[in-house]
């Protein structure tokens, strides 16, 4: 009778074991999935984040290339004298209508400026500060180039632009090429 108690608690420790095994498993597994999941959220919030940002200053760059683009076109038409007094009113008229449209593109620029900085922000929520560089380094050499479009109230001077687009490109460069880093690290 003192041996019957032995098969009983074999049986324990083998059902109990096998549930310990069991458990621990399931908890790795679980750990794992659990991690792999957070890397993924973290992973795609990232690559969230780095495209608005990348979105955010290419709008700005477009509406910049816009902007300067029609005062470029406008001031190379306007840079021919009309030949002849109905040619002045046309040309009056023409400067008058394209003038009110560069201001408009101008002051869409000018909206652009808030996206850019809240790009800066959230490449500084990620860590980016080569990017954040990058990224001011682009908005600085947009600004510079954007006031180097002097108008006087009759045309507009346009000699520092050819250098400051030419400072704009190779700042939209180096910032994509940071930023092309960033994504890599995700």
């Amino acid at each position: 009778m003192d041996k019957e108690w032995i098969p009983v608690v074999d049986d324990a420790i083998k059902i109990g074991a096998s549930g310990l095994i069991g458990g621990v498993f399931a908890w790795l597994v679980a750990k794992h999935t659990s991690s792999s999941t957070m890397q993924r959220l973290h992973f795609e919030r990232r690559s969230k984040i780095l495209s608005e940002v990348a979105q955010q200053y290419e709008t700005f760059f477009q509406a910049f290339v816009a902007y300067s683009s029609h005062v470029a076109g406008m001031t190379d038409a306007m840079s021919k004298p009309p030949k002849s007094p109905a040619g002045e009113i046309v040309q009056a008229e023409f400067m008058a209508k394209f003038s009110s449209q560069a201001m408009y593109l101008q002051l869409e620029l000018a909206g652009k400026i808030q996206n850019s900085l809240t790009g800066q922000a959230q490449l500084l929520l990620l860590g980016e500060k080569k990017c954040v560089e990058k990224a001011e380094a682009l908005h600085g050499a947009i600004s510079v180039a954007q006031n180097s479009c002097r108008f006087d109230g009759k045309k507009y001077e346009l000699s520092g632009l050819p250098e400051a687009a030419a400072g704009v490109r190779s700042a939209r460069i180096a910032f994509y090429e940071e930023m092309k880093k960033a994504f890599n690290k995700t």
